[in-house]
């Protein structure tokens, strides 16, 4: 381990490494394409995606609050290895994995990586537990007295990415209270290969509780490694007049809270989902217009601006930012409807008298030139586009663009292609480990080519 301070990935682990990425590679890219929200023009968020949704945000943020606060070398280490678990051949605009990051954040916070790359059955087991996400069906359950009968639930286990190996175990789902006390909920044994599949069911009651917020964790118990438990899911015990809305508003309030600490109320969130205002509360001295960011890889927009990840936003830029959900649905004859949060959609609902710029990324930069071709061109001051490997189109208009990209190959094409509209600034890292740098980035580039003298328009 003491390589690990040097800003370089033990050669020993290199081949191991390398290993883990390949055996997630195919399984992350279903699970990425699984997870994109597809919704009608008028429906709302769906619990599922805001649960995975707030889930790979909450990881994100994990990595990103580590990262602010490491020094230059420890972020040289962690990026090294992080990019060591990437498979061959992924574009630098991907994101990490679900096993690339849970593995790289349990080695930020202090795990040695044979904990979990090894081939024992520590190491299996560790990252059989690492893996699961746990959900429950339905997502709350309502409050009853000891005389009542309990509530049933079925909660659900899956693998967030697909695992190598894994060890059969006895699989042990624990209730805890709001005041920490552990009560058993179901006891089985799971055969390995229900880890290594899709997942597997298991049917509980919930437990007699006044109004309170509950946690669900699954514990793993082998023959052959120390135990090991799952991360803990939230559930809400409601009073019956709050259950209808209860899964959806907790889903959104524990990200929020998780992510950004925002003193905002759930429901207050959903409203303003809906109506179609800001999902962020703005702040005093904002220029009109707004910055909109494309959501990406399955993540809905409004926690985009949560979060370290949403400090370095607010803190360099003087617009309202907004979060767009590229593209919409195709029915089966071929009839388009746009997404409820589309980018026309909420461009329509910015301020005319100032700059609005629109910031694309990953699956973002596609899903947007498809929306234009069907809806036709944005009303748009600036175009920023984070990619490694993108050339102008005719779905997006003339106007000044900044790409943002880590592959030289793309910079040099770009280069010399319509200079006066084109800036190309390379970046360092991939575009996941300079997340926090782009914000500052776009604000220089709109301070020199979009806004002029005292804010105003150039």
């Amino acid at each position: 381990m003491e390589a690990m301070g040097q800003g370089h990935l033990p050669a020993a682990l290199i081949p191991m490494a390398a290993r883990f990425a390949r055996c997630l590679a195919l399984g992350f890219v279903a699970l990425a394409w699984c997870a994109l929200p597809v919704h009608a023009q008028n429906e709302g968020p769906n619990v599922h995606d805001l649960h995975t949704s707030n889930l790979r945000l909450q990881w994100e943020e994990r990595w990103f609050a580590q990262w602010a606060a490491a020094d230059a070398e420890r972020r040289a280490t962690m990026g090294n290895f992080l990019e060591s678990l990437r498979s061959v051949g992924e574009p630098l605009d991907a994101m990490p994995s679900w096993g690339a990051l849970g593995v790289a954040n349990e080695v930020f916070a202090g795990a040695a990586p044979l904990e979990l790359l090894d081939a024992t059955p520590d190491a299996v087991l560790r990252l059989q537990a690492l893996a699961l996400d746990l959900r429950a069906t339905p997502g709350a359950f309502v409050a009853r007295a000891a005389d009542e009968p309990k509530e049933r639930m079925t909660v659900r286990v899956e693998p967030l990415f697909e695992l190598s190996a894994a060890l059969p175990v006895t699989a042990r789902l624990l209730w805890v209270s709001p005041a920490g006390e552990e009560q058993l909920a179901r006891e089985e044994f799971v055969e390995s290969a229900f880890f290594m599949g899709a997942g597997f069911d298991l049917f509980v009651r919930a437990p007699h509780s006044a109004p309170g917020m509950w946690q669900l964790v699954l514990e793993l118990v082998a023959e052959s490694a120390p135990t090991q438990r799952s991360k803990p899911v939230l559930v809400p015990c409601v009073t019956t007049t709050e259950t209808a809305f209860a899964p959806a508003k907790l889903l959104v309030e524990s990200g929020y809270r998780v992510l950004g600490g925002l003193d905002r109320f759930a429901d207050d969130w959903m409203q303003d989902w809906a109506a179609g205002r800001p999902l962020e509360r703005p702040k005093k001295g904002l220029r009109a217009g707004g910055l909109v960011l494309g959501a990406f890889d399955g993540l809905w927009p409004a926690p985009l601006f949560a979060g370290t990840r949403g400090d370095a936003w607010r803190d360099a830029i003087d617009l309202e930012l907004y979060g767009a959900l590229p593209g919409g649905t195709m029915s089966l004859d071929g009839a388009y409807q746009p997404s409820l949060d589309s980018v026309h959609n909420v461009l329509a609902r910015l301020p005319q008298d100032g700059p609005r710029v629109l910031v694309l990324r990953g699956h973002s930069v596609l899903l947007n030139q498809l929306e234009v071709l069907q809806q036709g061109p944005q009303d748009l001051d600036a175009l920023v586009i984070v990619s490694s490997d993108w050339r102008p189109t005719a779905a997006h208009p003339k106007l000044p663009t900044l790409v943002l990209t880590p592959n030289p190959a793309c910079q040099k094409a770009l280069e010399t292609l319509q200079p006066e509209l084109v800036w190309v600034q390379r970046l360092e890292r991939s575009v996941f480990l300079s997340e926090l740098e782009l914000p500052a980035l776009v604000a220089a580039f709109l301070d020199q080519h979009v806004v002029t003298e005292s804010g105003d328009d150039g």
